[in-house]
């Protein structure tokens, strides 16, 4: 489930409280949110990402930080919107983000890709 809570996809420190309180929750295993594997493959602008060193060591922080306090096992989601990318995040209205607010470009496959 996507948080819309990354500052460029990279984790922040609410990342920590909600990933480090799900950790002592004494489930089985803790699944990471929807992350995205480069900047154009997010939904909207506040998803989590993973894609080059500032979003790793963002989330090295955050994982490092919970790692302290459980051993809980840990795994990732990871995502790519296709055509679905550069959304708004759901309160903010439906739709795409306009190109004057930040649109990147979406891409998404196509049934040749397929064929």
């Amino acid at each position: 489930m996507c948080q819309y809570s990354a500052n460029d996809g990279a984790a922040s420190d609410w990342h920590t409280i909600h990933i480090g309180q799900m950790s002592l929750s004494g489930a089985g295993l803790l699944i990471l949110e929807a992350t995205a594997v480069n900047p154009q493959g997010r939904i909207s602008y506040a998803d989590l990402g993973l894609w080059d060193d500032r979003t790793q060591a963002a989330l090295d922080k955050t994982l490092t930080a919970v790692r302290q306090y459980s051993p809980m096992p840990i795994g990732i989601q990871l995502a790519h919107a296709g055509r679905k990318a550069s959304t708004k995040k759901p309160w903010d209205g439906d739709g795409s983000i306009a190109p004057d607010e930040g649109k990147w470009l979406a891409n998404g496959g196509t049934i040749s890709a397929c064929v």
